[in-house]
């Protein structure tokens, strides 16, 4: 089974029902899990970069967008 990487498109992962966050960085600087949750409270979690690029990415659509 492949593993989810970084380049996973933020529309993907927002349209999930639940997010296993594995960081804080890539390669030898993660591994560990920095958030594990519906992806609308990874918004929140202030180890996780990915939460901060999807804070971003739904920033830039305005209302229009919504998280499951």
């Amino acid at each position: 089974m492949a593993e989810p990487t970084a380049a996973t498109p933020h529309g993907v992962i927002a349209g999930t029902h639940w997010v296993i966050d594995r960081g804080p960085g890539a390669g030898n600087a993660g591994g560990t899990v920095v958030y594990q949750g519906p992806p609308a409270d990874l918004l929140h979690a202030p180890q996780s970069m990915t939460g901060q690029r999807l804070a971003a990415y739904i920033g830039q659509r305005g209302r229009r967008f919504t998280l499951s």
